[in-house]
């Protein structure tokens, strides 16, 4: 036996609060972004032609005039808050474009043998605990700038680990250098069974 699922699901938002009456006061008003907080600096933004589950970055590297990040004289590099919300980064939906689902059962004689695979495919996911790692040297991509000299950026430039991770990953994480694909396939379920037939085991 044999069973699949596909599951979609697509929402956008049309509208937010325009032009709304305060039952309170009176008052007209209209609201065409939402900022329904997060973790960190990573926030989810409703806005007008989004989805519910559209995740943007509020901070960002410090950038010199040239477009590339900023490094000093020490080495050291620097991040900043994003002050308009129209310049917030956009980092993905957290939702799925899809979720899968697929069962199989076989049976050879008395045995019987099954496995249920799922998919999530597609949206993003924030990793806040990557980057706290990374700010406190115990994470593998730490170690690994360590051991290389340092983290290259711009191409070319080789700034300290140490002095790259507390920048990028500690209170003031920058979000982007810590969102990933949330898509993934997995083994849900394995199983293997045997019958007894009923004359071994008697009355």
């Amino acid at each position: 036996d044999t069973n699949y699922t596909l599951s979609t699901n697509h929402n956008e938002i049309l509208s937010l609060a325009n032009n709304i009456v305060n039952p309170e006061t009176g008052q007209h008003f209209s609201v065409d972004l939402l900022d329904m907080d997060g973790l960190g600096e990573a926030h989810f933004i409703l806005k007008e032609g989004g989805t519910l589950g559209d995740l943007y970055s509020l901070r960002d590297m410090k950038y010199d005039a040239n477009g590339a990040i900023y490094v000093d004289e020490s080495g050291n590099v620097a991040t900043e808050a994003i002050s308009n919300v129209n310049d917030y980064i956009k980092l993905g939906s957290v939702l799925p474009d899809a979720n899968m689902a697929w069962r199989n059962d076989f049976r050879w004689g008395n045995f019987n043998f099954g496995f249920a695979l799922s998919a999530r495919l597609g949206g993003v996911v924030f990793s806040r605990t990557q980057a706290m790692l990374d700010y406190y040297g115990v994470s593998e991509a730490s170690a690994a700038a360590r051991d290389a000299g340092g983290v290259v950026i711009n191409g070319g430039d080789l700034v300290d680990a140490n002095k790259w991770y507390t920048s990028v990953s500690g209170g003031n994480t920058v979000p982007q250098y810590y969102t990933y694909s949330a898509t993934n396939v997995r083994l849900q379920e394995a199983s293997i069974g045997y019958t007894i037939p009923r004359k071994v085991l008697g009355d």
